[in-house]
């Protein structure tokens, strides 16, 4: 299937609060919400509006200060930023028309500028995107978060050399190194520079003693084992441990790892580690959130104590059901959660009713708003985790039609074509497509590497594969189909050492 690289899991709690809904590209989003706060002026925000969950009443407010003042052109960013960040049907189309008040009154604010760069990156309008940033870096120069902005657009529409550049500036005057020489290390790491890389990595891990250090622990690792190298990885980890005990990610992909390379003892003991943590967590916190119920339950689970995972998938379950009460508008965003506790409870009727009213759901959402592409996205993902591919395939034509020269749903409508078989239908949409331009042609790879394996064309599948790879190093499926490749073309060492990969990366396709 087509997959998205998983964001760290510092970056993965954050972006937690904000919503438990599958986005379009959870990648894109979480740099389109970093570009947000990064561009964002705290002074203007305060008192005014939650910025990761905006309620009724902060739209309330909001409104009210609109309609006092139809020229105030903090109010109007302020609200723009509001609908950014809610889960409104419409909330980029709605985001960009406050933005494009606020910019006509004062449109000489660069980090307004920044911001509705952000928008338009989310509407996949890279070119709006890349100029709004432009005239950002026009109206101040100085600012290392414009730069970054610049930088993670052009990695995204492929130009490398731009995107490294910007990064670079980005990192340049940040003391100590942190948050965007990660994001150059990062950068460096895709275009194959591993070494400096894990030069600069090294940096931040000396200079730090946050939630950078942790990040940057976890990215060496991550380029560590894209490179085969486990047994360093896994000697890495264990000093992360040892330094820092308390820490979940260190445990968490140490237990991954082991569990990966057949160790289980040592998994149990990581596992077990890791429930200590998340009780202390809970404990200390009197944790109402479903999430940490959920995360202690698996381990549990893993530890062969499964009554006790059950319990906390129960616990869960209740915290969903106050929280949907409480605010009705999450209702939605907690359904393939709520569907997935019911299965692993063994309780699958319940689970599929879950899945049926979250289509029934999608649907009255696409019925108020049927030129919102993001509304037949996500219907299209809940069919397609439900194996309805027919359905998804008339979802994803109908995005088709709405953004018709997008790669990255091409990729996705060829995807579920790979699904129903139709594998040289799949090839010849995706050649079609990186003809029409290159804008986020890396998602069409990977379904161009698996149509090429079905098709007995193993050398276009490794390349396909290797091309996907070196967009976004952290995509399981990519591994696999060039695994497969591999070992029809006879390279068994390089067929396993994929496999592996494809397992870490936690690839749908794996067999």
């Amino acid at each position: 299937m087509v997959s998205c690289a998983i964001l760290p899991l510092s970056m993965t709690i954050l972006l937690s609060g904000c919503s438990r809904s599958d986005e379009s590209d959870p990648v894109a989003t979480g740099k389109s919400i970093l570009r947000i706060l990064r561009a964002s002026n705290t002074d203007e925000l305060k008192g005014d509006v939650d910025l990761y969950s905006p309620t009724s009443a902060d739209f309330e407010r909001l409104n009210k200060k609109v309609l006092a003042n139809p020229n105030n052109s903090a109010a109007l960013r302020n609200r723009g930023n509001a609908y950014f960040h809610s889960d409104l049907p419409e909330r980029y189309k709605l985001a960009l028309d406050d933005y494009n008040k606020a910019l006509s009154l004062d449109h000489g604010n660069a980090s307004w500028y920044s911001e509705r760069s952000s928008v338009f990156d989310n509407l996949h309008r890279s070119d709006e995107a890349l100029r709004d940033v432009n005239k950002a870096i026009q109206l101040d120069g100085s600012e290392s978060r414009f730069y970054f902005a610049r930088a993670s657009i052009n990695s995204d529409l492929g130009r490398k050399k731009e995107a490294l550049e910007d990064y670079a500036r980005a990192a340049r005057n940040e003391k100590p190194v942190g948050l965007y020489t990660l994001d150059l290390s990062r950068e460096l790491a895709k275009q194959g520079k591993e070494s400096e890389a894990l030069e600069l990595l090294n940096k931040v891990v000396s200079q730090n003693h946050d939630i950078w250090a942790a990040d940057a622990r976890e990215e060496r690792i991550t380029i560590l084992i894209s490179q085969g190298k486990f047994g360093q990885a896994q000697k890495e980890l264990d000093q992360w441990k040892a330094e820092t005990p308390e820490n979940s990610n260190a445990f968490e992909i140490s237990a991954r790892l082991h569990q990966l390379l057949g160790a289980k003892d040592k998994a149990r003991a990581d596992y077990r580690q890791l429930v200590k943590i998340r009780t202390s967590e809970i404990d200390e916190q009197n944790s109402k959130n479903a999430i940490d119920y959920e995360f202690r339950a698996d381990y549990l689970e893993k530890v062969g104590e499964a009554k006790k995972a059950a319990a906390d998938r129960r616990k869960a379950l209740a915290l969903y059901e106050v929280e949907v009460r409480e605010s009705p508008s999450k209702e939605l965003d907690s359904f393939s959660n709520r569907a997935e506790l019911y299965d692993k409870l063994g309780e699958h009727k319940k689970a599929a009713l879950m899945r049926a009213r979250e289509i029934e759901l999608s649907g009255i959402a696409i019925s108020k708003a049927p030129n919102d592409f993001d509304g037949y996205f996500s219907r299209a993902s809940i069919f397609e985790v439900n194996k309805k591919y027919e359905q998804a395939l008339r979802d994803y034509e109908k995005i088709k039609t709405l953004k018709p020269d997008d790669n990255q749903f091409i990729a996705y409508h060829a995807d579920c074509l790979n699904r129903l078989k139709r594998y040289q239908e799949a090839l010849d949409e995706c050649k079609g497509g990186l003809k029409k331009g290159t804008i986020n042609s890396e998602y069409l790879f990977g379904p161009m590497a698996e149509a090429c394996l079905r098709l007995g064309q193993y050398d276009e599948a490794v390349k396909y594969a290797t091309s996907k790879i070196s967009f976004d190093r952290t995509v399981g499926d990519a591994y696999f189909w060039r695994s497969r490749a591999y070992e029809k073309l006879g390279k068994k060492d390089l067929a396993q050492r994929d496999l592996l990969l494809s397992k870490w990366y936690e690839s749908d396709a794996v067999e």
